[in-house]
């Protein structure tokens, strides 16, 4: 399902747009799709995945976000984010790649349910 109505474009731009003074104020930024952090398909029997409030709820796998991206990335933190736990196309887990954050660092995910 791909989710292009006006409400993503416009939370996606807003994402793009702090990223973008955040960087022009020599802020370094990591950006992170959360649908790149879905449960992955295999597990799809296992919770609503059909209607709208069992997608919202159940999709996002935000345990891993926070574990790979969030707390890595926060002040107590390693600095080794992972940007993408599960490839929701391909269903490859890629949360063993890490990329470095510089220090001062901030997360900005963007993506989904709004």
């Amino acid at each position: 399902m791909y989710d292009d109505s006006p409400c993503r474009r416009e939370c996606q731009a807003v994402g793009h747009e702090l990223a973008e003074h955040l960087a022009r104020a020599g802020r370094p930024v990591l950006r992170a799709s959360l649908d790149d952090f879905k449960r992955p398909w295999r597990d799809r029997h296992l919770y609503d995945r059909e209607s709208g409030e069992g997608y919202y709820r159940n999709a996002y796998d935000y345990d891993a976000a926070i574990a790979l991206l969030l707390e890595p990335a926060g002040p107590d933190g390693s600095g080794k984010v992972a940007l993408c736990s599960i490839d929701p196309l391909t269903q490859v887990d890629h949360s063993s790649v890490l990329a470095t954050a510089a220090p001062g660092a901030r997360p900005i995910p963007w993506g989904g349910p709004t």
